[in-house]
């Protein structure tokens, strides 16, 4: 009995090193928006059509500095009637945001340039090389 007990113990020892080493390597050689640190909150936007019909507006965040990561600026997208959150813009080397909504479409929104269809799409500068934007699906 004892010796089934030290074996499961050592299994499961195994199980959760390999586990917490997938996690290193994966954070530490792949990034994603979910990554980015959250930022101090700078402001909300929104379209009033488009927050009472679906819910959505967007935080703008300014992030400092870290380790791994310059300075910049993430827009996390939330809808207030199901309570979802994801970061769906984050841009390095800068730290502001001009932001307009299109009159088309609830889904589209322009950042600092950049047009997302948020339902679609997302903006991570590390993407594009000189920060050229072209739409891409998740």
């Amino acid at each position: 009995m004892k010796r089934i007990v030290c074996a499961v113990l050592f299994l499961l020892t195994v199980i959760v090193t390999a586990i917490n080493i997938g996690f290193f390597v994966k954070d530490s050689f792949f990034y994603s928006l979910e990554n980015i640190p959250k930022g101090t909150l700078i402001r909300e936007d929104f379209d009033q059509n488009v927050l009472f019909s679906t819910g959505y507006k967007l935080k703008v965040y300014q992030v400092e500095k870290t380790r791994r990561l310059p300075a910049g600026v993430r827009v996390e997208l939330c809808n207030d009637f199901t309570g979802e959150n994801r970061t769906i813009y984050w841009q390095t080397n800068t730290t502001g945001t001009i932001i307009n909504w299109s009159d088309e479409s609830s889904t589209i929104v322009s950042i600092n340039g950049v047009t997302l269809d948020f339902s679609k799409h997302v903006y991570d500068c590390r993407d594009f090389e000189n920060h050229k934007y072209e739409p891409k699906n998740n």
